[in-house]
């Protein structure tokens, strides 16, 4: 009968110590978890800081290209202008016309794929919000169970003691 409460008290010792391991393991995890909800958290607001920008410089280019717009078909309307400087003028708005243009298009494709990384990190941070409250759950479980198994210890100490 001694042994098997020494047997017993081992194996309840070891339980404790599995336990605490496994509640640091978690606590760790924790840390790791809320570490990285804190990055996304910073990489979303450094992106929409960023399209913002993109956006307002998507509507500064959207404003020259309806003033550049506007020169062409002055230029054009204008029949009093038919030299060779008027063309080339026409000539060298039209190709910054194309230029704004191609660069509005580019602007509008950074916009599209930040918007979409936003949403991505979102997620993510909604995923390891939720992955950090499971094993905070776990943990306070955990540090419940632990008195318990402790006085169970000491109770079977006691009673070796006893015997």
């Amino acid at each position: 009968e001694r042994d098997q409460v020494k047997s017993a008290l081992r194996q309840s010792e070891t339980d404790v110590y599995t336990v605490k391991q496994e509640n640091d393991e978690f606590v760790d995890e924790n840390k790791r978890l809320e570490s990285k909800v804190l990055e996304s958290q910073k990489s979303t607001s450094s992106m929409e800081q960023e399209l913002s920008q993109l956006k307002s410089a998507n509507f500064d280019l959207n404003i020259e290209k309806k003033d550049l717009s506007g020169k062409i078909k002055s230029f054009r309307k204008d029949r009093g202008i038919q030299d060779h400087k008027a063309t080339e003028e026409i000539v060298k708005v039209s190709a910054e016309l194309n230029r704004i243009k191609a660069e509005n298009y580019e602007v509008r494709q950074q916009c599209l794929d930040l918007e979409e990384t936003v949403r991505n990190l979102e997620r993510q941070c909604e995923k390891t919000h939720d992955e950090s409250q499971t094993d905070r759950k776990r943990r306070l479980e955990l540090e419940s169970i632990l008195p318990g198994l402790e006085a169970e210890v000491q109770k079977l100490r006691e009673k070796a003691h006893e015997k």
